[in-house]
């Protein structure tokens, strides 16, 4: 049997003022505004309880919200840091519903969330004890708020915004119900444009049972298709889908705690209790994780969160713990944290193996436990991109024939160059001064050079190897002279180095040591 929808409308009727007070609860009971440029002259956009109280309304002239509250305060509105907020608050939302999404955010202040709560009501002790956490949460860290749950997305955000007594903070209608608890609303609550509204008031259809006891057919005739899909919408027989911010992630595990939670040994232990369920679930999948996302949600509202990679798939809880060991640390918990949220975005293959026998070579593209674990722990330590593996690419020029490749699986295509090859390249070839008696010719090699304050005396020489620009990559023919003529050299003490000679200008560099 299919579970209904139930879906939360999270209103938060005093967004725009919320969000400058919430830090200076004391400013709370005086006059505030936000102000924006209304055809050219500014005018008041979101205004908090005080204000309202003292006449000051969305849309009056700013000269004319003074001369009636002349204390009242007024802020720039700042659209872009508004979203901002409201995007980290259904990114917190994320404790309850997966499925959050950000409704809509209005010029006077006025914001709105969608949560499906399909599903995780149970989780919470049933769907009013859920909502009744909704509202003391937001309310905890500054934000006044109203929720409302419902079959549908519509029917919800009608209870939230027009079915709410002024005494309460929450509503709920019961499964197949949404036809009889809506009747009594107004047209409004229909998010109808309001000329529209307009025209159903003077016909003396003001509420939403005056609507629905109406034929469709002839409602579509006067008003367009609009006023009947709205209708459908509120009671479930047309769809209105909610996209969540971020996609939904079939691996994942929360909890939350009774009591916010401030140490580490605490988000330790509870991050244990999240992977193990975790872990069974890509066994029986027969999948391992390569990145976990873990979030961390404050009492003040606010998120912490940490991400781990893995070189190669695993599904190992100790070693999975170890990794996130090495960042907790660093979290700071602020007041406390309430909750948190584990996530495994990224998984690959991984079939059952035998733990007891040798484990396939590393060229063959698998790595032994232990040395992958090894690699993730340094990866935590040092960063991603300071564990690599050397692999070759399809170039002759030297300090272009090598790439750096993930430090497991297997290696990117490329061919190795038999030729003998320095086990030290110089990061830029160094220019170095050579000596050569005058009827030697320009080609031949030096009898000694000079590099770092030091001379070395060549014994032997070998070469030389002529290395010519890769035509195909340049736009136009490189010069005659865009060549390097490379000679590996001995000097008396034995040391073995790798120099060429420049065509383009003669001079010498050393490019690299040899073995």
């Amino acid at each position: 049997m299919e579970t209904a929808k139930r879906i939360v409308s999270l209103w938060l009727p005093d967004f725009g003022t919320d969000r400058l007070t919430r830090r200076n609860p004391d400013q709370c009971d005086r006059p505030l505004a936000t102000i924006i440029k209304h055809h050219g002259a500014l005018a008041v956009a979101a205004t908090n309880e005080a204000a309202r109280e003292a006449g000051v309304h969305h849309g009056q002239a700013l000269a004319d919200a003074r001369s009636l509250c002349p204390a009242i305060k007024t802020v720039g509105a700042d659209p872009a840091a508004e979203m901002e907020t409201l995007t980290q608050i259904a990114r917190w939302c994320t404790q309850w519903s997966p499925w959050t999404s950000v409704e809509s955010l209005s010029v006077d202040g006025r914001a709105g969330l969608w949560i499906d709560a399909t599903g995780c009501a149970h989780l919470f002790g049933g769907e009013q004890a859920m909502l009744d956490n909704m509202i003391a949460r937001l309310a905890a860290v500054g934000f006044t708020a109203r929720a409302a749950i419902a079959d549908s997305p519509a029917a919800a955000w009608a209870m939230a915004h027009f079915g709410i007594d002024e005494d309460k903070t929450t509503a709920i209608v019961p499964e197949g119900a949404a036809r009889q608890w809506l009747a009594g609303l107004p047209v409004m609550a229909l998010r109808l444009p309001p000329p529209m509204i307009e025209t159903l008031r003077r016909l003396g259809l003001r509420r939403i049972g005056d609507l629905a006891a109406l034929p469709r057919a002839p409602l579509a005739a006067r008003f367009g298709s609009h006023l009947p899909q709205r209708l459908d919408q509120l009671i479930g027989e047309a769809p209105e889908p909610i996209c969540p911010d971020r996609p939904v992630i079939p691996y994942q595990a929360r909890m939350a705690f009774p009591e916010p939670i401030a140490t580490t040994e605490g988000v330790k232990l509870a991050l244990t209790r999240l992977i193990e369920p975790l872990c069974r679930a890509l066994e029986r999948d027969r999948k391992g994780a390569r990145r976990l996302d873990l979030t961390l949600y404050r009492v003040d509202g606010t998120l912490a969160e940490i991400t781990v990679g893995t070189a190669a798939p695993t599904r190992a809880p100790k070693h999975l713990n170890r990794l996130f060991a090495e960042k907790l640390g660093e979290i700071d918990a602020g007041f406390g944290i309430e909750a948190i949220v584990l996530v495994i975005p990224i998984v690959d293959p991984l079939a059952a193996y035998q733990i007891d026998l040798p484990e396939e070579r590393l060229s063959s593209g698998m790595a032994g436990a232990e040395l992958t674990q090894l690699v993730d722990r340094l990866s935590q330590r040092l960063g991603s991109d300071s564990v690599i593996r050397q692999a070759p690419r399809g170039s002759h020029i030297p300090e272009r024939a090598i790439q750096g490749a993930a430090p497991l699986g297997r290696l990117p295509a490329g061919t190795t160059d038999p030729r003998a090859r320095p086990v030290t390249l110089m990061r830029r070839p160094e220019p170095v001064q050579t000596v050569s008696p005058p009827d030697v010719t320009p080609e031949a090699p030096p009898t000694a050079f000079r590099w770092r304050g030091e001379t070395h005396r060549v014994a032997r020489a070998e070469g030389p190897e002529r290395i010519v620009a890769e035509w195909w990559h340049a736009a136009t023919p490189p010069p005659p002279t865009a060549f390097r003529d490379y000679w590996r050299i001995e000097d008396a003490q034995g040391l073995r180095w790798w120099l060429f000679r420049d065509g383009a200008g003669g001079r010498w560099f050393l490019h690299g040591m040899l073995a």
